[in-house]
């Protein structure tokens, strides 16, 4: 897993933040179990495709994405070969100590940048990072413009904020070897 730091300028990333709190524009869609459909249990968020199967839903957020991907990837020395889906989530605030199931989002090799939009301070904010056997390895708190890029096969999950919401962008994508 690695940290990558003032992702995008200020000005770029004030403008793709503007752009999600005008509610007209983002147009999220609600999930009552957003990590599976086939778990009985409540894990409640919004999401919004930005890039899924080729087609682009959102081509301003998607060219922001580019720009995230390929800044972290500067920043790494990785080079990117392909997209292959990018979208966004928003989790509002939940009293819970729990975390959503811990999951990997593609069943096959890639890599994922994951973006923070916002900050948010709260313990239970954090997303998860997870060995094969469920352990614990690492957690990262949400810090605004900042991105963390690792091996897809990775198990991640995210906490819930019980007092703000927390918002992200998951770039799933293949490196060059």
């Amino acid at each position: 897993m690695q940290l990558v730091n003032n992702v995008l300028s200020s000005f770029y990333f004030e403008r793709l933040k503007n752009y999600f709190d005008d509610g007209s524009k983002t147009q999220w869609v609600y999930e009552k179990n957003v990590v599976s459909k086939e778990r009985e249990e409540y894990d409640p968020a919004f999401h919004k495709a930005i890039f899924i199967n080729e087609k682009v839903f959102d081509s301003f957020v998607f060219e922001n994405c580019l720009h995230i991907l390929g800044n972290c990837c500067d920043k790494l020395d990785l080079k990117i070969n392909t997209v292959l889906q990018a979208r966004s989530f928003l989790t509002l605030p939940i009293k819970s100590n729990d975390t959503r199931y811990p999951h990997v989002d593609l069943h096959y090799p890639h890599s994922v940048c994951l973006y923070y939009l916002d900050s948010c301070e709260e313990e239970n904010a954090k997303t998860y990072f997870y060995d094969c056997e469920n352990n614990l390895i690492y957690s990262q708190q949400p810090i605004a413009n900042t991105a963390i890029v690792f091996d897809g096969s990775t198990l991640h999950a995210s906490g819930f904020p019980d007092k703000n919401h927390r918002r992200i962008i998951n770039i799933n994508f293949q490196p060059c070897i």
